[in-house]
């Protein structure tokens, strides 16, 4: 599983970096919870594709994950904890500024977020692919 996970992370991790929502969103699963800094969250796949969608016509990010660990609690349980550096773009003025975050990215049994965070991630039953809640 933890090869799993870091290969979501990555294509994650991607699809910001290049502004793309269809690649974010296929890493969702069918009831997505998204909980973007300083926002309400957006809860179901509409509702989280719109938000992408705003996101990446109002900012363009160029960033690097670091998954610090990867713990697993069972065959359908774990969390991870990374933290994310790099740079966004405000495209209205194109101005630039450096951040970075940390996360908990929690995984859960039958496809149910555990708990929900920055980037909370699921098991997706039958398939058992990491998706991200």
């Amino acid at each position: 599983m933890n090869q799993e996970i870091t290969n979501l992370l990555k294509a994650y991790e991607k699809a910001l970096n290049t502004s793309d929502t269809n690649a974010a969103m296929a890493l969702y699963g069918s009831e997505p919870v998204f909980m973007a800094q300083n926002a309400p969250a957006f809860i179901g796949r509409d509702a989280v594709q719109r938000s992408y969608q705003h996101i990446f016509k109002t900012i363009k990010l160029n960033v690097v994950f670091t998954i610090h660990e990867i713990v697993e609690m069972d065959d359908d349980l774990a969390y991870a904890r990374t933290t994310s550096a790099g740079q966004q773009e405000v495209l209205a003025g194109h101005t630039k500024s450096k951040g970075s975050e940390q996360r908990t990215l929690h995984l859960s049994q039958g496809g149910r977020c555990v708990e929900n965070s920055s980037l909370p991630l699921c098991y997706q039953q039958p398939a058992r692919r990491a998706v991200i809640c």
